[in-house]
């Protein structure tokens, strides 16, 4: 289960996690205010609305997967000494925890995975990745399901849920995860299909709804697209093009009216593009020059915003890296048609939330 701002995902699989099945799926909008940046600030709002998922989508099942990742999330990486024994490791992170995190271990769940093993200055290491969530953001996700009668069986970051539904060839060389979903971005950084670096972004989708698209899917009053705001005020003769800014380059549209002079607007979803993509730019370039990291071999996109018309091309034009789209539907076995749900045209709305069930198969 997803929850983000404005709308709440779930899916149901059975099976094993190498060969999983469909059995449910669905999505129910919450009011806007009840999530805010990836943060659930009205537990009783939240409830509500899952107990409406239950019992629309048919789900059977009451023990849930939960992915969360906001500003109670903190990821790092960190080293080890080999001599520690693996099944110590837990106990060692908890000990310097302080070292990693700047919170007091009491304030904090702590988790970890080992994602390598290296040679450092005093001898062999382990290579860490450290995941510390502050209890007090956990409150009010818990209160939610608890008063939906869910059970959270597993509480995972939304990033690394994503990242189990690539293909092998999505997470060779460096790989830039873009996770848009409706409130929050997220990105993670994997190297050979490592997860390196992960963080939330300002720029979200709730940002962008020029067309009525985003608002349909979110249960909102459809907007006056801005061609029809226009229509009947501009002559046929408009041209797009792109000009310079400083040294960013902005997609233009030159309109005319009858007997006026010519004047330029931004194109609004392209301008979006360029904020989100140099909001990357800034975020990824200090990690990848402490770390020697030269390029990205090829970005990644899912969620809601991998199916928002025109936005893949607008960021493809920004972005300089090959880019593809999550396909959380081959990671599936059998039909994957589902009431009131075109799967094969929403899966990569539904990549997180099948990515998470996918961590509830391998246990």
């Amino acid at each position: 289960m997803e929850i983000n701002s404005s709308v709440i995902r779930a899916v149901e699989l059975r099976g094993r996690a190498t060969a999983p099945t469909i059995v449910a799926a669905g999505r129910q909008s919450i009011p806007a205010e009840a999530v805010r940046d990836g943060s659930i600030e009205d537990p009783e709002a939240v409830a509500d609305a899952l107990q409406k998922l239950w019992d629309k989508a048919g789900f059977r099942r009451r023990e849930v997967v939960i992915g969360l990742f906001n500003k109670s999330i903190l990821l790092r990486l960190g080293t080890l000494p080999k001599a520690v024994p693996e099944k110590k490791l837990a106990q060692a992170v908890r000990f310097q925890a302080d070292e990693f995190f700047p919170i007091p271990p009491s304030q904090m769940i702590l988790e970890h995975v080992v994602i390598g093993e290296r040679r450092g200055d005093k001898g062999d290491e382990w290579e860490l990745l450290l995941i510390g969530a502050r209890k007090e953001g956990l409150e009010k996700p818990l209160a939610a399901l608890q008063q939906a009668n869910l059970e959270p069986i597993i509480i995972d970051s939304s990033p690394f849920a994503l990242m189990r539904v690539l293909t092998e060839s999505q997470r060779k060389g460096t790989t830039l995860l873009i996770d848009l979903a409706p409130g929050l971005t997220t990105f993670l950084l994997l190297v050979d299909g490592i997860p390196r670096f992960a963080r939330p972004l300002s720029q979200n989708l709730l940002d962008l709804n020029i067309d009525g698209r985003l608002a349909q899917v979110l249960g909102q009053p459809k907007p006056q697209p801005i061609e029809s705001q226009w229509q009947g005020l501009l002559s046929p003769s408009s041209s797009s093009a792109r000009q310079s800014v400083g040294e960013q380059q902005i997609a233009t549209t030159t309109i005319q009216w009858p007997g006026e002079e010519a004047f330029q607007v931004t194109d609004p979803l392209q301008e979006w593009a360029t904020t989100l993509a140099n909001q990357m730019r800034s975020t990824l370039g200090y990690y990848m020059t402490q770390n020697e990291l030269t390029n990205v071999n090829q970005i990644v996109l899912g969620g809601l915003g991998a199916t928002f018309p025109g936005l893949v091309e607008a960021l493809k034009r920004e972005l300089d890296a090959p880019l593809s789209l999550v396909d959380p539907l081959q990671k599936l076995t059998g039909n994957v048609q589902v009431q009131g749900l075109d799967l094969e045209r929403e899966g990569a709305e539904f990549s997180t939330a099948i990515g998470l069930a996918l961590r509830g198969l391998e246990d």
